[in-house]
């Protein structure tokens, strides 16, 4: 189980150690934030360069579970073994290689289809 976050706190922190490197400490504030959580509320008055590095912090925010778009369908939903939730597509290496197997199979076979890889086949197999 996760540990719970306060955001208020995190984001009253992060405030705390962005704003010791304002150019311009005496500016007037630029905007006011307010936070309201099951955990707590607050109200935070930031000026410009406090603005500007949450908007940079927040646009470099990269999600964990963020593991690329499917070339087949362009889903955002690739799992953690880049197979494809809506498609069945699999990507990156395991999915070329387990690809030109199959075509290599289907050309042995005579299949004149290209064949369809079955990514849940390939999931349960593995330990």
């Amino acid at each position: 189980m996760t540990e719970p976050l306060d955001p208020t706190a995190v984001l009253a922190e992060f405030i705390d150690r962005v704003a010791h490197f304002d150019p311009a400490p005496d500016a007037a504030p630029v905007a006011v934030l307010g936070l309201r959580t099951a955990l707590s509320e607050a109200t935070f008055t930031v000026g410009d360069h406090v603005v500007r590095a949450m908007c940079k912090a927040l646009a470099s925010y990269r999600d964990p579970a963020d593991h690329g778009v499917c070339i087949q369908c362009g889903s955002r939903r690739l799992d953690e073994n880049l197979h494809c939730r809506e498609c069945g597509q699999l990507h990156g290496i395991l999915g070329q290689v387990i690809a030109q197997h199959a075509r290599r199979v289907a050309k042995e076979t005579g299949a004149e289809e290209e064949p369809v890889v079955d990514a849940s086949a390939v999931s349960e197999a593995r330990p």
